[in-house]
């Protein structure tokens, strides 16, 4: 609990220093220039993305659940939602638990085999996100040595945690066993108490892994990974055209990365400060954008996405008879994500 709190004031302290240093030296002039270059039909394009980007991932995660016969799409959709809202407003990414409790109001399925699914997606989009990153620098010239080296190392470790996500399908209680016996006999368990929540983790994921019924279906899991991480791309393209500019179409995917990257740290609720830091960080670093742009870019982007997930989580809180406070209680245990859950 103590390491939690200590966790949150860190991310709140990290947020207002980036949005201190982001914007301390800017023109104003500029800024609310490119702010009023929006292109109001595409704020729709941008919507409809992000309310697809939620429905995909509501039926990639039908298909990690082991009753999933049981549950309906909308259901899913409902509790998805009712998770990405309390990402928004409450600290530690607590849509990780949300997520699960809100479908297991339904009756539909339980709340811990809904909540073993939490690190098998993690897994899959870990995965995913590494293999954009790989992909998307290939559309960036004159890439300094380093950079390209680290990218290449990236793509490595993606098929490393690949074989390993396999291992754990095919294999699962036997690999436990082996990094059991590793850990018991290197002094590892004895020396770091962490090595049962890692065994623990390791356990919750094999559970998630299990729902998945046969070859077909664990392709079908990476396939829709693969959608959703396509379908952000594509919102922060379209984010590009709202905002008055046509780049390259590798310009979401690398958006996109940069973003996911940049919001794994920790920050105040919402992402404020990371998410902005992830936007200059591509659209400056990368595509030479002026840090106005970058920054009036980062603001409507993020506001879209924080006002369309608040309106819609609002809405479900009511229609299902859902109180804030107790969306408040279940931060309590809720775990701290790596990877971006808008």
């Amino acid at each position: 609990m103590k390491g939690k709190k200590i966790i949150a004031i860190t991310g709140v302290i990290l947020s207002f220093a980036l949005i201190y240093f982001l914007f301390r030296d800017i023109d104003y002039r500029v800024f609310f220039a490119s702010l009023r270059q929006i292109n109001p039909p595409f704020i729709l394009v941008f919507i409809g993305l992000y309310l697809l980007f939620f429905y995909t991932k509501a039926l990639r995660w039908k298909l990690l659940l082991p009753d999933r016969s049981a549950v309906t799409t909308g259901n899913l959709f409902r509790a998805t939602m009712l998770g990405a809202f309390a990402t928004n407003v409450i600290p530690l990414r607590a849509g990780e638990i949300v997520r699960p409790l809100a479908l297991s109001r339904s009756g539909e399925i339980s709340f811990s085999s809904a909540f073993a699914t939490v690190v098998t997606e993690r897994a899959f989009e870990l995965v995913t996100l590494m293999f954009f990153l790989f992909v998307s620098v290939a559309g960036i010239a004159d890439l300094p040595l380093f950079v390209s080296a680290g990218i290449k190392a990236l793509g490595l470790l993606s098929l490393l945690v690949t074989v390993v996500i396999v291992l754990c399908y095919v294999r699962g209680d036997q690999l436990v066993g082996v990094i059991e016996r590793f850990m018991r006999r290197s002094g590892i368990a004895e020396k770091f108490g962490g090595s049962v929540t890692l065994l623990a983790v390791l356990h919750e994921f094999i559970t998630g892994l299990r729902a998945i019924r046969g070859v077909w279906e664990f392709v079908l899991v990476i396939v829709w990974s693969l959608a959703l991480w396509l379908i952000l791309s594509l919102m922060y393209l379209s984010a590009f055209w709202m905002m008055g500019r046509y780049p390259d179409p590798w310009a979401g995917m690398v958006v996109n990365v940069f973003v996911a990257i940049a919001v794994a740290f920790p920050s105040a609720p919402g992402f404020i400060g990371t998410f902005q830091f992830g936007c200059v960080a591509a659209l400056c670093g990368v595509y030479g954008y002026s840090e106005e742009y970058a920054l009036a870019f980062s603001v409507v982007t993020h506001l879209l996405q924080f006002t369309l997930s608040v309106i819609i989580g609002f809405y479900y809180l009511f229609r299902e008879g859902l109180r804030l406070t107790e969306i408040l209680k279940s931060e309590v245990t809720a775990p701290v994500a790596p990877i971006q859950e808008i």
